[in-house]
């Protein structure tokens, strides 16, 4: 099958509509369920009779054929946003029997729950292709029914009188509103990552279309040091960053982002308080920064996260000072390296040089300049409480004569890709 995300009938649906259609009778389809693939994603099969690892089900929302593909069955359910803390890579439709009419494979999506520090209703559509669609039964429970902005202006434009004005009315009284600048990217909005993945969703109803491959993942922090008078962070989670010491914004025009950078030379750094966006383990993730040396000789504490004089519960990326050259190190967990490996710019004074650590779930690349340097396997990383700190290690060694740094990022919502990480305007 040529394109990456699909849903195919299995045996059971397949067979259940060339009997409905034999029979002139109607299937009827009850439940959406969503699972996380057993960790990760997978190829869909007919044989299938139940997703791998379920860990939702909900009944149908909508259910209906497509204005501009007949053919074309869809069907939507929402997960509320008390229920998550597991990715989305499988969907399934059940019928009034409880079996597993159709499957799809589903791109990876991770549903938070409040409790992580954001929430939100997600919204799955599911679209299937069916060649009697006579055969399935498109009425479903008004109880659970969802109206969409655009059903609620379809109904009620170019309305001829005002008696079936008032029926309308009456009709969409009974049914819960939704706007769809509300829904999830799985829905209104879907993600893709390729021209074909765009043109397959516009095709399927998508009123927009998010093209991965082209955008950057969110930030959970950014400083870009632009702001004379205060440290900001400019993501959108805006995290109060407090100053200890005497770190500064300067005018360094040696920076490739131009404008101020981080002044960390003089022992001051920046922290701020723990919270569920800075937490790497278990999850894709990316780290970066613009930092140029002052002396050679000293290690530099880029970015730290844990408790202070906790040794063991803590993670760091740093270049440190063995005696004879500079490393460039992440820690981890139990202050065990995930790498290790010489700095090659351990004497350059004069340049910035671009530091870019990403996980994809898997595997631990580094970048230097764009360039991949090295890369491990994904390790134990300390996702509990700490606070972050900026130009200092959290167990307590603060710089005694640091790095300038600028543009520093850190994203817990997917790796930074190559490292070429746009940021996002103040």
């Amino acid at each position: 099958m040529s394109a990456k995300y699909y849903t195919i009938l299995t045996e059971v649906g397949k067979t259940k509509v060339a009997n409905a259609a034999a029979l002139g009778r109607q299937i009827k389809l009850k439940q959406l369920a969503v699972g996380d693939g057993n960790g990760s994603e997978y190829d869909p099969v007919e044989k299938q009779e139940s997703l791998k690892r379920e860990t939702y089900r909900t009944p149908i929302s909508h259910l209906g054929t497509d204005a501009q593909n007949k053919n074309w069955v869809i069907a939507e359910g929402m997960i509320p946003v008390d229920v998550g803390g597991w990715f989305v890579r499988e969907v399934g439709l059940f019928d009034e029997d409880g079996d597993l009419f159709a499957v799809g494979k589903y791109p990876e999506t991770y549903k938070p729950t409040l409790s992580e520090g954001t929430g939100r209703d997600l919204y799955i559509r599911f679209v299937m292709v069916v060649s009697n669609t006579e055969s399935i039964d498109l009425k479903i429970d008004p109880t659970v029914a969802i109206a969409t902005r655009k059903y609620v202006d379809e109904a009620t434009k170019n309305l001829v009188d005002k008696e079936f004005l008032s029926e309308q009315i009456k009709d969409l009284a009974t049914v819960a509103y939704v706007d769809e600048a509300m829904k999830s990217v799985s829905s209104v909005v879907v993600e893709a990552t390729s021209q074909a993945e765009e043109d397959a969703a516009f095709a399927a109803g998508a009123l927009a279309v998010i093209r991965l491959d082209l955008l950057a993942p969110r930030s959970s922090l950014f400083v870009d040091f632009d702001n004379p008078s205060i440290f900001e962070d400019l993501s959108e989670f805006s995290h109060e960053l407090v100053s200890t010491g005497s770190p500064s914004t300067i005018v360094d025009s040696a920076s490739p982002m131009l404008g101020r950078v981080g002044d960390f030379t003089n022992g001051g750094y920046l922290t701020s308080a723990d919270h569920p966006s800075f937490r790497l383990s278990g999850k894709s993730w990316g780290i970066e920064a613009y930092v140029k040396l002052k002396t050679t000789n000293v290690s530099n504490f880029i970015v730290s996260k844990g408790q202070p004089g906790a040794l063991n519960e803590s993670w760091y990326l740093a270049l440190l000072w063995d005696g004879t050259k500079l490393n460039m190190a992440f820690v981890g967990k139990n202050n065990k390296p995930i790498f290790h490996v010489e700095y090659p710019f351990g004497h350059d004074t004069e340049k910035y040089h671009h530091i870019s650590v990403n996980c994809d779930g898997s595997t631990v690349k580094v970048y230097l300049d764009g360039e991949l340097n090295t890369y491990s396997v994904v390790p134990s990383i300390h996702d509990g409480i700490g606070d972050l700190n900026i130009g200092r290690w959290n167990y307590g060694s603060a710089n005694t004569a640091g790095c300038y740094i600028d543009n520093l990022i850190i994203t817990n919502d997917g790796p930074l890709r190559t490292g070429n990480f746009t940021p996002p305007s103040a």
